[in-house]
Order: C-alpha cells, then sequence, then structure tokens
C-alpha cells in the first residue's frame, strides 16, 4: 500500500488507510526500533510544531491546554524518568542531571505540542518560524472526501 503525497504525518495516514482496506494493526512486544535525532531545544520545539500540526491536520487533534492537565502530563513524564534513573542506579548530581534534561525536553514537547496543534489559528509567517520544516501552510485531511485508500494494485 503506498504513503499518501501530504506534508506530514504520511505514517499515520498509510495506517489509516491500511485500516481502512481491512488490514490490522498488532503490537509484537519483541519488535525493536532505533530512531533517534540530536536536536538543540529550538529544533525539538520547532519538530514537536510540525508533528502536532500534523496530528491537527489528519486527526483533527488538539493537545489539551489546560493547566491541571499539562502539570499531570508534565508529573507523569518525570515520574517515569524517576523511575528509569532508579532502576538504572543513577544517584547524586547524575540523577539531577537527568532529572533537569528530561524536564527540558517534557517542556519543550508540550510547548510544541500546544503550538502546533494550534497551527490552523497561527499566521502563515508564525506558522514558517515554528516549523523544523519551514512549513507555512495548515491543510486538514479530509480522509473521508477522499476516493478511499489506494489499492495496492495503485502502487509501482
Amino acid at each position: 500500500m503506498p504513503f499518501r503525497e501530504v506534508a506530514y504525518a504520511e505514517d499515520r495516514v498509510l495506517a489509516l488507510d491500511m485500516l481502512r482496506a481491512g488490514y490490522a494493526k498488532a503490537f509484537v512486544p519483541a519488535a525493536a526500533v532505533l530512531h533517534s535525532h540530536e536536536y538543540t531545544s529550538l529544533q525539538e520545539l520547532r519538530r514537536c510544531f510540525d508533528e502536532w500540526r500534523g496530528l491537527r491536520e489528519v486527526y483533527g487533534w488538539r493537545e489539551p491546554a489546560r493547566p491541571g492537565q499539562l502539570a499531570r502530563k508534565l508529573q507523569g513524564e518525570l515520574a517515569a524518568t524517576r523511575r528509569a534513573a532508579s532502576q538504572d542506579g543513577l544517584a547524586g548530581a547524575e540523577r539531577r542531571a537527568t532529572l533537569v534534561a528530561a524536564t527540558r525536553h517534557h517542556v519543550i514537547r508540550l510547548a510544541g505540542a500546544l503550538l502546533g496543534s494550534r497551527a490552523d489559528r497561527l499566521p502563515a509567517p508564525l506558522r514558517r518560524g515554528l516549523s523544523l520544516e519551514h512549513r507555512s501552510s495548515f491543510a486538514p485531511l479530509d480522509l473521508d472526501a477522499l476516493d478511499g485508500p489506494p489499492s495496492m494494485q495503485d502502487s509501482p
């Protein structure tokens, strides 16, 4: 099944197309994926902006912005980091540095999520400035208006 030509989140659109075509998703606990980026804080913010703009364009998702929800989400992420640090035997300065880095990472991701999932409300020049891809558009995908998922016969 081919990827659709979409600005972002082509993997999510592919998953929707495959589900609509009758395929199923399965969780394989033993499967492993190594995927990493070494972004600066600003690049991480911009990447998250693009990612959540894609979620908004594909699913219509808007990240909840109530302060209590944001605080609980951040607390949950940091609790998971503390547990992992304990399991890894981190202590002292190394543990503190890990928690500071995790806090920075998750605050940046939340900021990108809040901005990206509201990209439809932002002016194009601001979207371009916030985007790692320098994309100024906001292009919601109407999956129901399309002719359905591409068929296997359509692929090269």
